[in-house]
């Protein structure tokens, strides 16, 4: 398995190849104006859209709430809320899966 990363600007790509040099995944991270991440894309390997993730940071930087979703029907898979204490420190992490949903309907 082999790593490439790529840069430019505001986005950065990480290709992922498998022992025969096929592409096996992509992601692509995108950063704000003061390079905080705010979405990441997951591709297979035929470079389509499989997940999505999208992050809401505080004025400190840290990630307040991180949502995922199914790219084929944008469909919400899990979301997490953390709670940081005044020296930035996180102090909870609230979790919600759709998975877990599914099985407690089960």
């Amino acid at each position: 398995m082999e790593f490439v990363r790529l840069s430019s600007g505001k986005a950065n790509e990480t290709r992922v190849y498998d022992a025969h040099s096929k592409l096996s995944s992509k992601i692509k991270t995108y950063y704000d104006e003061n390079n905080h991440n705010v979405k990441t894309l997951f591709f297979d390997s035929n470079e389509s859209l499989t997940m999505e993730s999208i992050r809401e940071n505080n004025s400190d930087g840290n990630c307040i709430k991180l949502s995922i979703y199914h790219a084929k029907d944008r469909k919400l898979v899990s979301q997490t809320l953390n709670t940081y204490d005044s020296n930035g420190n996180l102090i909870e992490d609230e979790i919600w899966s759709h998975l877990i949903q599914q099985l407690n309907k089960s």
